[in-house]
């Protein structure tokens, strides 16, 4: 009795170890290592682009009615109704040598999303150095919790002359509903 237990055992367990392997088969990697994933990183900035103007830091009071605060290749457009009441907003170029910039306050949360607006007209050289098209670049968040930058639904978008407080320009536009630590990358 022993021994058709035993022998019902070790089918059990050979069996187990065939799906095992068997499932691994034709992958890179083995079933329990982690998924290959490409690693992001910010647009470095142009040579000779340190500081743009001067300014590493922009902030305002902004309240219910909203507002634009511009830094450099950065403009963060806060509609109408996102705040319910006044808070100072800043948009802080955290890093000279990549395309990265922190909303604050840390962790503010919106009622209704915020648009972000990264031109790229001062990245046209790298983008022409890489082969780049204005499609090819895209937004992405820093997700402290993976130590990582996470992309964001972005898209092109032009803006024209007649657009008021923001200036004319080709841009990448992203949207989020709370502050963190935001890149333009590729």
């Amino acid at each position: 009795m022993k021994t058709a237990q035993t022998t019902a055992r070790f089918g059990v367990l050979l069996l187990t170890a065939a799906i095992i392997v068997l499932s691994g088969c034709g992958r890179d990697y083995g079933p329990t290592a982690p998924e290959m994933e490409e690693v992001i990183t910010p647009l470095p900035m142009p040579p000779g682009m340190a500081v743009l103007g001067g300014e590493t830091a922009v902030s305002d009071n902004i309240d219910s009615e909203g507002g634009v605060l511009h830094l450099e290749f950065c403009t963060l457009v806060i509609p109408e109704g996102a705040l319910d009441g006044a808070t100072v907003i800043s948009v802080t170029r955290d890093d000279p040598d990549y395309a990265t910039v922190e909303f604050g306050p840390d962790g503010q949360q919106f009622l209704r999303p915020v648009e972000m607006l990264f031109s790229i007209e001062i990245f046209e050289g790298y983008m022409a150095e890489n082969g780049l098209a204005p499609e090819d670049l895209g937004a992405a968040l820093f997700a402290e919790d993976m130590g990582a930058w996470v992309p964001l639904d972005a898209r092109v978008k032009v803006i024209g002359m007649d657009h008021g407080s923001i200036l004319p320009g080709t841009y990448i536009s992203a949207t989020t509903t709370h502050f963190s630590r935001y890149a333009l990358i590729d």
